[in-house]
Parts: C-alpha cells; sequence; structure tokens
C-alpha cells in the first residue's frame, strides 16, 4: 500500500517529535521516509497537528550547540507553516484527548520510531 492511500481518509495527523527531529537532521536510516510524509503535508493533505512539547524538545540541542539555522529551521517548521498547527497544552484538553465522541475525534499519530 502506498503512503497517499494509508493517509487518504486521514485529514488531522498528530505527529511527534521524532519526525522533524529526522527530516530537519537529514537523519540517513529516516529521511526518505519522512520526506515522503512531509511531502504529502506540504500537498495540503493530511494537515499536521503537533504541540509546544515538541517545540520544547528540538530546541535545546541546537541552541547549546550555538546551530542557529538549525533552531531556526524548527521554528520555521513548528510555527510558520501552512499545514503544520502547534498547539499549546493544559491539562483539560490532554485528559480529553483520550475520550472520543461523535462530535470529536482524536488525530492519527505518527510516531516514526523502529
Amino acid at each position: 500500500m502506498k503512503l497517499s492511500e494509508a493517509l487518504g481518509d486521514v485529514s488531522l495527523l498528530g505527529v511527534d517529535t521524532s519526525p522533524f527531529i529526522y527530516l530537519v537532521g537529514q537523519h540517513s536510516g529516516y529521511i526518505d521516509r519522512v520526506r515522503a510524509v512531509f511531502e504529502l503535508i506540504a500537498g495540503g493533505h493530511p494537515a499536521v497537528v503537533t504541540s509546544v512539547i515538541t517545540l520544547s524538545e528540538v530546541l535545546p540541542v541546537p541552541l547549546e550547540k550555538g546551530q542557529e539555522h538549525f533552531a531556526q529551521a524548527y521554528r520555521d517548521m513548528l510555527l510558520n507553516t501552512r499545514y503544520v498547527t502547534t498547539r499549546p497544552v493544559d491539562v483539560e484538553t490532554s485528559a480529553g484527548s483520550r475520550r472520543t465522541t461523535k462530535s470529536a475525534s482524536v488525530p492519527l499519530d505518527l510516531s516514526m520510531g523502529v
């Protein structure tokens, strides 16, 4: 099954920290898979949601190493990309995400672990 087929009915994709790290860092073990997902996202489908936790996880290392270009790439991707929404986290939202009703749905989560 092609990736575009697997994600065909997904309108909102929750993306954890790792795929962003693999994409920006061009991680050789994952870059082809991650790039394929983000190419679909750049085409407008599916939209992506992540949280400020992702931002807090990706920024410390490049900032500590003085790699401002990587830090800025993360900021741009997470805060200034049309199809990526970075949301705040609060207790009410977090607790509610485990309970799904007919009027609300939990986004599909993408983790690129092995």
